[in-house]
Parts: C-alpha cells; structure tokens; sequence
C-alpha cells in the first residue's frame, strides 16, 4: 500500500514538472533533429517525426574551431613573421539524454542540470529504486537502446555510401546547427529495470565538420562565379557597393546587380527589397 501511494505520488509529481514546463515556455519545446546522409544527395530523419522520442534537448552546443599559423624568427626583430596556414574543420561535442523509463515526461529540456529534470528524475529514480526492491519492473519501459543504436549506426560504414553518413543537426530557432560526420561517440548507461534492461542513457558525441569539395569550391571568397541565381534582401543602411562587395567580394560589381534588377538609382534602395544577384561568368 506504501508503494503504491509513493508511485503515485512520484507520477502526480511528475505530471505536475510537465505542466510547470508547458506554463513556462507556452507549449511544447522544439526536438533536437538529426539528419543522415542518404545516396543521391537526399536526407533522412534518424528519427521519424511520427514516432514518440524519448530524446531530452542538449542543455549546452560546444562548437571549436582552430586555425593554423607559422611564426618564423628572422634575425635582429623582435617579432619575427607570422603567415597564415590554413584552417581546420570545426568541431560541434554535445551530450544526447534519452530515458525510456515508464513515466517521464518527452518535453523537459535538458539532460540533468535544470531544477526541473532534476525534480522528475529524481521521483523518478526513487521509485525505481523501490520497484527494484520489491522485485518489481516498469510495465511500459523500453530498452533504451532502440534509440541509442540509431546513433551508434552514424559511425558505422554505409553500404552504398562506402563510409559513414554525414549528419545535418537542426533545433527550432537555432535552424541548421552542424554539418558533419560523427567523429566520437562514448554511450553511458545509468539506469537499469531489475532484469538488467538498460532504460537511460547518455551519448556524449562529437561531430567533425564536412564540407563536400564542389561546397568548399564554390564558398571561396576568391571564386565570383555562381552555379545559380541566389536573392538578397535589403537590410537598413546597404548599397549596392556593399551588397557587392558581400556576394562578390567587389564592391566594383555593383552594376551587375542594378543591371540584373533594373535599378536606375543605385541610391534608392528599400530595407527588404528583394534583388536578384545575378551569376557572373568570369573564365
């Protein structure tokens, strides 16, 4: 009789945690998207949209990128000479939550650290740990690796890719986080059901950036060229010459733009006119 009302009381706590959230943010939070590289230039959902997730967003994105440099020592200077090498891919280390324990609300943001996973796991954990005293298990709980699996499978070689998928990270406002292959991936599991089932876990991984090599091509800055017609939107206090020197790296092709948009006043520019820009064919 004690258990069941402590049960009960965990799950109305629990209820109460996931009601407190929607209060807060108004309705229900946005869901970390990963995506995988599929043959044909096509993505995939890692996980489908119409399935339940028991995957909690990041409470914190790590993104480090470094550059290279060379400092030589010349004789009779202080400072010597320094030139720029090169850059190195970014790196983007995030910490993936899942808990399929029966009872534990899908909405609450985070993985541990806020005040109210805290209150949720913690009910949740003490009547874990009474239902594992008694002998007994969570009827709806789920082996956590189902999920986790489906993250482990981005390292492993793809059979028509010949290699591992590229990942593309998207989250509500924050649109396209990363792109790029998962580098590491080190699995924790920190809860069990009496007969050894793992129900949480936690994914630490780290994507490499990857920018296909037609991508890299066309994003130099000394490449004018464009394999399309892109459009700019006029923002407060832009010219033409500005928008150019932006899209070209040249603010002396500004006539290409007024040309392309019948602009006979490069003076009269709107905030949130669309211009077209247009491809420039320079070989």
């Amino acid at each position: 009789m004690a258990l069941t009302g402590f049960k009960n009381l965990a799950q109305k706590t629990l209820n109460q945690t996931k009601g407190l959230t929607s209060s807060l943010f108004g309705a229900e939070l946005d869901k970390l998207t990963i995506l995988k590289e599929q043959p044909g230039k096509r993505w995939q959902m890692v996980f489908p949209e119409n399935k339940p997730m028991p995957l909690f967003n990041p409470n914190e994105i790590q993104i480090t990128k470094t550059t290279q440099w060379r400092h030589e020592t010349l004789k009779n200077r202080d400072r010597g000479d320094t030139k720029f090498i090169g850059g190195d891919p970014a790196t983007l280390t995030l910490d993936l939550f899942f808990d399929t324990y029966e009872g534990l609300p899908e909405s609450i943001s985070g993985g541990g650290s806020s005040p109210l996973k805290r209150v949720a796991s913690g009910a949740a954990t003490a009547a874990s740990s009474l239902t594992g005293v008694y002998g007994l298990s969570a009827p709806n709980a789920v082996d956590v690796r189902e999920y986790t699996n489906k993250i482990f499978e981005l390292t492993l070689i793809d059979s028509d890719l010949k290699r591992p998928p590229v990942c593309e990270l998207w989250w509500g406002a924050f649109n396209l986080i990363f792109k790029g292959y998962l580098g590491q991936l080190t699995q924790r599991f920190t809860m069990f059901t009496p007969n050894g089932m793992p129900v949480r876990a936690a994914l630490n991984c780290t994507f490499h950036q990857f920018i296909p090599e037609e991508d890299e091509e066309r994003e130099k800055p000394s490449s004018l060229a464009r394999d399309d017609d892109p459009i700019h939107v006029v923002r407060r206090g832009e010219t033409l010459s500005s928008i150019a020197g932006q899209e070209y790296n040249d603010p002396s092709f500004w006539r290409e733009i007024a040309k392309a948009n019948g602009i006979n006043n490069p003076r009269h520019l709107t905030p949130g006119q669309v211009l077209t820009i247009p491809v420039l064919n320079l070989t």
